[in-house]
């Protein structure tokens, strides 16, 4: 992780002076982003209205967590976890941006999320595994990558069958969603300049 931390910071100033596909993402280490959207159950069709706020370092790992709600069952859930967009710094240390920003801060923002959902909320809740795939697309960036994005990801849970307070009694599902996201970039401290 120090090795990838030094070879993103050295190279901060030459992507500021070439516009070779950063975009601004170096110049904050953090990225703080909030989304609300909807989704539903692919399974079933069974909607839902989702919440989440999340942090990543240097755009290439963080945490999030979520809120959701069901209107047809009255359900929330809650969930939590790690994701992981490898993507981002192995295309910029290698040098490989098309140059066309929301090509690349699309392809670049493809990422893995691994977590546990808790739920439903006041009724027992139990817990269940949840793995997922999502992506960023910008609509409007106003400073750098700072901006709106449209998120679009799928999500799996599961549970072992027989454990019936886990969420939905330990039913195994699927869940396609979209949402507008807002992100900005913060300088933390963590990454020392030169």
């Amino acid at each position: 992780m120090t090795v990838l931390s030094a070879l993103i910071v050295t190279s901060a100033a030459r992507a500021r002076a070439e516009g070779d596909g950063a975009y601004g993402r170096l110049d904050a280490d953090v990225t703080l982003h909030a989304s609300l959207g909807a989704g539903a159950v692919l399974a079933t069709g069974e909607s839902a209205a989702v919440a989440r706020l999340g942090a990543r370092w240097v755009e290439s790992a963080g945490a999030w967590t979520a809120a959701e709600w069901r209107p047809n069952g009255g359900s929330a859930l809650l969930s939590a976890g790690v994701a992981l967009r490898p993507l981002f710094p192995a295309l910029f240390l290698l040098d490989r941006s098309t140059g066309i920003d929301w090509v690349d801060l699309t392809v670049q923002s493809v990422g893995l999320e691994l977590g546990v959902v808790w739920g439903p909320l006041g009724a027992g809740a139990g817990a269940a595994l949840q793995v997922g795939a999502s992506l960023e697309a910008p609509l409007v960036r106003w400073k750098g990558a700072d901006g709106l994005y449209l998120a679009l990801g799928v999500r799996w849970r599961g549970a072992h069958a027989q454990d019936v307070a886990a969420p939905h009694g330990g039913a195994r599902e699927v869940i396609a969603w979209a949402a507008l996201l807002v992100r900005r970039g913060i300088r933390s401290g963590l990454l020392r300049r030169r």
